[in-house]
């Protein structure tokens, strides 16, 4: 939920405009080793054997700074804003090897929480990887 103003979202959905600066935030952000993104690419052809070239998985995760709290004085927290999969592909592990790869990641940067917001259609998968509510949203326990 978001009002209008900073926290707003944009009506147009169909806008591509931002897609240049998404880019480039995105490769600095690789550069920085503070984004990584996972990828499974492939999608069957008329014989079921599987070929590069669709999207069937993807999560994208972040590492932040925050501000010290207690329990927590400079770790930093691990955000998943981004897991998508392709339905023709449910059931073949590829949105868990995704997630789990992005996890791993994090694990290795040191990250000492992760935080996401699920779907309640994806919810089942966070819950299997360790994740708990925690407020409104999922956290990694």
């Amino acid at each position: 939920m978001a009002e209008a103003g900073a926290a707003g979202r944009a009506q147009d959905v169909d806008d591509t405009s931002w897609y240049p600066a998404a880019q480039e935030a995105i490769a600095s952000r690789i550069a920085q080793g503070t984004l990584a993104a996972f990828v499974i690419d492939e999608k069957p052809d008329i014989n079921g054997n599987h070929q590069h070239g669709r999207l069937s998985a993807c999560a994208v995760v972040t590492l932040e700074d925050r501000l010290p709290g207690r329990g927590f004085l400079e770790a930093p927290v691990g955000r998943c804003p981004l897991s998508s999969w392709n339905q023709s592909s449910a059931g073949r592990g590829l949105a868990r090897a995704v997630v789990s790869a992005g996890l791993s990641w994090l694990d290795e940067m040191n990250a000492e929480v992760v935080d996401l917001h699920a779907t309640p259609d994806a919810a089942h998968l966070y819950r299997s990887l360790g994740f708990t509510e925690h407020g409104h949203s999922l956290c990694d326990a």
